[in-house]
């Protein structure tokens, strides 16, 4: 499954105009997100289908250690710089730790593996079981590739996040969790357990205009 839906998007027809007494013609092309108006500049990056298979993290049975616990997917938006993230999707899945009071979303720099952090906002409290979406303030990016995801930086803390396996793998979903093994960030397939985090962002060309937050059911409904 592609990596980014578009949520709104005005679709352009080509228009071909002769030019007089010349070969020349004057073409309009469909696609470009650039044309549309700024409140459409917005689209979800996210891989896999978004339904969770598996819980997967570095956890005891009653979640009381396995932390620190860093969770990141790589995208490439299609926004030109600057890009604004302004909602953040996850589901976490059945584990719960009794002791977890921290949970921040992360941003990386891209690459072959996630980069130096570049921005962290305080998530805390949504942690229960299930689907989550939040909004995210002040997240401004120059670059359209990027990692985002998550970090748990407890040691009393074990997670287990959704990960979808009925989509293959996209070789973007990382894990790091030294209590585990995982002493820097590894893909989940070198891991064994191929998959994608069920994680997805709104990005947005520019960095100033806001949007209501995504209906993540709908999204989820269409790729399935």
């Amino acid at each position: 499954m592609y990596k980014s839906a578009m949520i709104a998007c005005v679709i352009g027809l080509g228009v071909s105009v002769a030019a007089m007494a010349n070969d020349e013609v004057l073409v309009g092309h469909a696609g470009n997100s650039q044309n549309n108006p700024p409140s459409d500049r917005y689209e979800v990056l996210f891989w896999g289908d978004l339904t969770p298979e598996l819980g997967l993290g570095c956890s005891n049975a009653s979640g009381t250690s396995g932390g620190p616990n860093d969770v990141a997917v790589g995208v490439t938006a299609n926004q030109i710089p600057p890009i604004r993230v302004s909602a953040f999707y996850y589901n976490i899945f059945t584990q719960v730790s009794p002791n977890i009071s921290q949970l921040d979303f992360v941003v990386w720099e891209g690459g072959p593996v996630p980069g130096a952090e570049i921005f962290r906002q305080s998530i805390a409290g949504n942690w229960a079981p299930g689907d989550h979406t939040v909004t995210i303030r002040g997240c401004c990016l120059d670059s359209p590739e990027f990692y985002f995801g998550q970090a748990q930086s407890q040691a009393d803390v074990g997670m287990r996040w959704g990960v979808d396996t009925s989509s293959g793998s996209w070789g973007t979903s990382y894990i790091r969790a030294p209590v585990c093994g995982a002493a820097s960030f590894t893909l989940l397939d070198n891991l064994g357990f191929p998959g994608n985090w069920v994680m997805a962002v709104t990005a947005e060309g520019g960095c100033t205009t806001p949007v209501e937050l995504a209906s993540w059911g709908s999204v989820k409904s269409r790729f399935r």
